[in-house]
């Protein structure tokens, strides 16, 4: 699940990154890692942010709390 692209980004990255809450969820539920960093240093969480995704920002910030 937590396998990186050649670019560094985890698939809930790229989800955080396309606004994708279904798939941010199904990918959390299968133990995606919410608090890995991409190649810039950045998380799930942040990328949704950067991206205009707030509401899904702020849900990834809450996972990266649980773990």
């Amino acid at each position: 699940v937590d396998v990186r692209t050649g670019y560094g980004w985890t698939a809930l990255q790229i989800a955080a990154h396309n606004g994708d809450l279904e798939t941010t969820r199904l990918l959390l539920e299968s133990s995606a890692d919410a608090r890995a960093q991409n190649d810039k240093g950045q998380t799930a969480a942040a990328i949704a942010a950067e991206d205009g995704h707030k509401e899904l920002a702020s849900y990834l910030e809450g996972e990266e709390q649980k773990k």
